[in-house]
């Protein structure tokens, strides 16, 4: 049984074009990756689905990243490897720049909600990571967002054996309802 998608698209229809930048401007360099001080380590970790500014009050503006935590040497900085795309607002696009690790601030921990998806372990992030970068942005719907992308790629993962249906729908029914 397929994902369940937002009713203003069918799972069919995500997604049905793409940018061959995957949105990403041109001589514009991505965000500094992380990964260089907090390495995605070969130990089996939770997979969540991130819902940012819950304090928002409509749940489409709502901002949703796929993340896990990664080990830092600082104990009290925590680190994300997180796979999203961002609103490019001036082109009205949404940009992938691909798995970045970020260090998480104690607001963005504080104005989100964070939901397991399931434990997986180095390989299976790695094929999550490559479901993510070969996603395609921004499809021709101006009701299409960053969720959309989102529930795309867990869909993708979970057609492929990488997480399980079960938590994946209940993360996504919450994640709605957040």
């Amino acid at each position: 049984m397929a994902l369940s998608c937002p009713s203003s698209i069918a799972p069919s229809a995500i997604p049905v074009t793409r940018m061959d930048s995957l949105g990403r401007p041109d001589r514009m360099p991505p965000p500094i990756d992380m990964s260089w001080r907090a390495p995605d380590p070969d130990v089996p970790l939770q997979v969540c689905l991130r819902v940012s500014h819950t304090h928002s009050l409509q749940s489409r503006s709502r901002h949703w990243a796929i993340f896990w935590d990664v080990p830092y040497q600082d104990s009290k900085i925590r680190a994300n490897r997180i796979l999203h795309v961002v609103a490019d607002q001036g082109k009205k696009i949404f940009v992938n720049y691909g798995p970045l690790t970020k260090f998480v601030s104690e607001e963005d921990r504080w104005s989100s909600r964070e939901l397991a998806l399931g434990v997986i372990n180095l390989t299976a992030r790695h094929q999550l990571e490559v479901i993510a970068s070969r996603t395609p942005t921004s499809p021709a719907s101006t009701d299409w967002n960053g969720q959309d992308w989102v529930e795309a790629v867990l869909r993708e993962a979970v057609l492929l054996g990488l997480l399980s249906r079960d938590p994946v729908e209940s993360a996504l029914i919450s994640a709605r309802a957040a």
